[in-house]
């Protein structure tokens, strides 16, 4: 906001006609999507700002849909790109046009063009080769620089130039994580799922050996006595948490006890955030009562359409909920509670032999449409938004965000950058229906911890055998 001000500031007060004049801009529009805007890099000219609106007239010198600053010229032009419109023939493109020559500011308005032909056609109305198409020297940067098909995916608010690029990788080579990669969380779990762990970022839950991340939980108390009443604990400031709130501090009280469970979570969080690629995990994932493994896309804007109850969403790649299943879980959460919780989650059965039996290679596909999971290359689901997920209605309910989703694209909420989370969850108020069998507490239960420990704690063997170990081989993510 502060920026587009400055901006508007500049446009008014720094407008001359001597000496420069801003060229008209050459549009180009493609098949099937995107479309580029581009001006002559002439000496002086240090910036080029391109502000336009689809089939609706601008007013005035708003920013419309599409605004952007470009500061560095590529191939002798300022080139605004845009891969993901869907732009038809019969269309217009209003906008705007800025740019500074020598610190001085220029603009054209009232900038009009209709769509009348795509610039990658050939005369027969079909694509032309994309390595060989001639549009009068002005391609797409990726094709010119690479000659490669241009990539869909943002990393860090940057723009991937290619698609099939791998633009992260994890091979668990260095016994310690790297903190340029990853945090690990250390800290209370708390709402929407209020699972039975704490997170320590220096424990024996999370070791890193021969090339393998392995998360297993381990009691958090010396001993097989408990009481309603146990001591607290604070994070401090190397809380990973909300500082203040019982993400970081929680005290004894007369009800339940704290966590009884160490765990471990790390993620990518504001050093590795995307939008739209595929991500590739090799995993064995863990066996035991009332555990699941973590291989989560969590939104790097956690709040964007929502900070509560996974109002911007949740991708779960792969997970089995413990209790020897042999069913495989993943697909995207829209909302903590039901029925919007499973809605979008599709299931697989295992075929010889139990999902934590082996190593399997588990995928996320996320394009701009649509959103496939894999397990060892071969497709198990599909979703799509069909005209929108803000749309969505289950028993005459509707999304409690729906107002702020209709905002953003028919994908929403998953329409903005994610981070990768790995981690190791046990319990809580959500992915264990009450209707289990022989389920030890239920949910929303305030004696719920209490209730699951006095009963876990009198297994002995339970979190000790390799079965329940989450082990973690390798983590790729390819732009598309």
């Amino acid at each position: 906001m502060f920026k587009t001000i400055i901006l508007i500031f500049f446009y008014h007060k720094l407008v001359y006609t001597l000496g420069y004049e801003i060229p008209n801009a050459k549009i180009e529009v493609f098949h099937p999507k995107g479309f580029q805007v581009s001006i002559p890099a002439e000496p002086g000219v240090t910036l080029f700002a391109f502000h336009g609106k689809l089939n609706e007239e601008m007013e005035g010198l708003e920013a419309g849909n599409w605004s952007k600053d470009i500061t560095k010229a590529k191939n002798g032009r300022f080139t605004f790109i845009d891969r993901n419109t869907e732009i038809k023939i019969g269309d217009t493109i209003y906008f705007w046009t800025y740019a500074l020559n020598n610190g001085l500011g220029y603009r054209q308005d009232n900038g009009e063009f209709i769509v009348k032909s795509y610039s990658n056609l050939d005369d027969s109305n079909k694509p032309s080769s994309i390595n060989n198409q001639n549009t009068n020297n002005v391609k797409p940067i990726s094709i010119l620089t690479r000659k490669c098909q241009p990539s869909i995916t943002i990393v860090n608010n940057n723009l991937v130039e290619c698609e099939g690029d791998l633009i992260f990788e994890e091979n668990f080579d260095s016994p310690i994580l790297s903190s340029s990669k990853w945090t690990i969380e250390n800290r209370f779990i708390n709402e929407p799922d209020f699972l039975f762990v704490m997170y320590f970022k220096n424990s024996d839950a999370l070791k890193i050996e021969n090339g393998f991340a392995k998360i297993k939980p381990y009691r958090y108390f010396g001993n097989d006595e408990i009481s309603l009443y146990t001591k607290a604990y604070n994070f401090g400031l190397e809380c990973t948490g909300l500082i203040e709130t019982d993400e970081c501090v929680k005290s004894e009280n007369d009800f339940t006890i704290l966590q009884p469970l160490v765990s471990a979570q790390f993620n990518t969080k504001n050093k590795f955030n995307f939008k739209y690629g595929r991500i590739e995990i090799r995993a064995r994932l863990p066996n035991a009562d009332w555990i699941f493994p973590q291989i989560f896309l969590e939104p790097a804007s956690y709040n964007f359409y929502g900070k509560n109850d996974y109002q911007s969403g949740q991708m779960r790649i792969a997970f089995t909920e413990g209790n020897n299943t042999c069913n495989l879980k993943g697909g995207l959460l829209l909302n903590s509670n039901e029925p919007f919780r499973s809605i979008k989650l599709c299931q697989k059965q295992c075929e010889t032999t139990l999902w934590s039996n082996e190593f399997h290679i588990y995928s996320l596909n996320w394009q701009s449409d649509k959103i496939t999971l894999s397990v060892d290359g071969n497709q198990y689901c599909l979703i799509e938004p069909q005209l929108g997920f803000h749309l969505l209605k289950i028993q005459n309910k509707e999304l409690p965000n729906i107002e702020h989703l209709s905002k953003g694209t028919k994908i929403a909420p998953f329409d903005k950058q994610f981070y990768i989370t790995l981690g190791y969850g046990v319990g809580g108020f959500a992915d264990f229906p009450d209707n289990i069998l022989n389920k030890p507490w239920r949910n929303g239960d305030v004696k719920a911890i209490l209730n699951f420990w006095k009963t876990m704690i009198k297994r002995h063997e339970w979190l000790k055998d390799d079965a329940s170990e989450f082990q973690i081989d390798y983590i790729r993510v390819f732009s598309i």
